[in-house]
């Protein structure tokens, strides 16, 4: 996931978990619904984390105001322009290799390091909670494992296990109320939020929910497990109060407000009909979604205000006859003949300087040696040069080649020497010239050759 991606994930999933929770503030908190309630708060942390994902999709038109259209693509020539201006600092692709510290390379820096002292919390908590368990004597009881701690701590439970001082008096009514806990599985509440406060350490929310979690889970416990009267339960959970536990993970009996909990034992149950308070979070969520979940859908108007059309700037080639001798005969020039060796008729694809043997080959234009090969068949000896603008010229059964591949040349240096090599019957120089990848007759770019 890149970083702009995980910010607005983070960003929206918080926001929605602000507006989840302060609905349950504002409507459901006081209500005696504990295990509504709790899903609600649950379904919060899930809805959250999903509403990310979930896509409407909106159809946005947007007019293009200018279309820029890049003719370089479209020539030969495109690599080594492009190459020109990747070196040009002036032009638009050049490099920025000065790396600059940033805020959001701050603020990641922040996050990692806080979700990395959530996630060392995390496991420390563990490791001492199952140091509580290794170093005290069990009792495996039926659904549940009664572990009898030897310092004196708050009644709590986690997982299946509960821990008891061995001192502890009334024991029956509070194993009961630890039990309760075990039946719910409020521990996979508690490592839920633990690992949600992981990723979202730093949304105040989370820990308001955790607490108001915390509270229900004892509210659930509180509820289910008076058999004697609320006087008596509310002095047993008061007698509790200062034997605190130092094991966050856990459900603790001596749970923290007491004030709070004491009011609940005493209140009024809550109608049925309040439950319709609950229907209110479906709009919620529905106007949720179609602010989390929007993805825009950009369809173009293809009437743009301008065109913007960037030609590639290339130098012009001018070429020149490529033998020393500028009055030799033309022995075919360009187009259909019939051909002298294989008596068949097809195209000639250049012109055949019909001079002696030993003649000087010239190079027609600068450029780059991009061939030069010795053979006995087809072109015999042969090279390609690649010009400026694109082009390729040909030099075809040579005697002599006086260049070699990658070198530089200029116009009207040697080449090599006229020969009568590969598939020929006598001394002459075979020309071509080859324009993006096509052969064309070499007297459109050589004026000369039509006097």
């Amino acid at each position: 996931m890149h970083l702009p991606v995980l910010l607005d994930f983070l960003i929206e999933s918080s926001l929605c978990l602000f507006v989840l929770y302060l609905v349950y503030w504002c409507f459901f908190r006081n209500l005696t619904h504990f295990q509504w309630n709790r899903l609600y708060l649950v379904g919060t942390i899930i809805l959250s984390l999903s509403i990310h994902a979930i896509e409407i999709p909106a159809v946005e038109s947007i007019k293009i105001r200018e279309i820029e259209v890049d003719l370089t693509a479209y020539t030969s020539e495109y690599n080594n322009v492009k190459d020109t201006l990747e070196k040009t600092p002036e032009i638009i692709f050049a490099k920025k290799n000065n790396f600059r510290f940033s805020v959001l390379l701050l603020l990641t820096s922040i996050y990692f390091g806080g979700s990395l002292f959530s996630l060392v919390r995390l496991i420390i908590a563990i490791i001492q909670i199952s140091q509580l368990i290794k170093n005290n004597p069990k009792e495996d009881r039926k659904g549940y494992i009664l572990v009898k701690v030897k310092k004196n701590i708050a009644p709590c439970s986690f997982g299946k296990w509960v821990f008891l001082y061995e001192h502890t008096e009334n024991k029956s009514e509070i194993l009961s109320h630890e039990l309760v806990h075990i039946r719910e599985r409020h521990t996979v509440d508690v490592m839920l939020l633990e690992l949600y406060t992981i990723f979202f350490w730093f949304n105040p929310v989370t820990y308001f929910i955790k607490k108001s979690i915390n509270q229900i889970h004892e509210y659930i416990a509180d509820q289910k497990t008076i058999s004697v009267d609320k006087r008596s339960y509310a002095k047993l959970i008061l007698e509790n109060v200062t034997r605190r536990s130092t094991y966050y993970l856990v459900n603790s009996f001596a749970f923290l407000p007491i004030k709070k909990r004491i009011l609940m034992l005493s209140k009024n149950r809550s109608s049925v009909f309040s439950k319709f308070r609950f229907v209110l979070m479906l709009p919620v969520v529905f106007l949720l979604t179609v602010a989390f979940s929007t993805s825009t859908i950009q369809q173009t108007s293809l009437q743009p205000d301008a065109i913007k059309v960037i030609v590639p700037v290339v130098d012009e080639v001018n070429y020149i006859i490529p033998i020393l001798n500028p009055d030799g005969k033309i022995g075919s020039g360009f187009g259909m003949r019939f051909h002298p060796i294989l008596k068949i008729r097809r195209l000639h694809t250049g012109i055949d300087f019909k001079v002696p043997e030993g003649t000087d080959i010239l190079a027609a234009a600068d450029g780059e040696v991009i061939f030069s090969q010795s053979s006995d068949k087809g072109y015999g000896n042969h090279v390609k040069i690649k010009h400026p603008d694109g082009t390729i010229t040909l030099y075809a059964h040579m005697r002599d080649i006086d260049v070699e591949k990658g070198i530089q040349i200029k116009q009207g240096e040697k080449v090599g020497t006229v020969g009568n090599t590969g598939v020929s019957l006598s001394a002459h120089l075979h020309f071509e010239i080859i324009q993006n990848g096509k052969k064309i007759n070499p007297e459109d770019l050589i004026p000369e050759l039509k006097k």
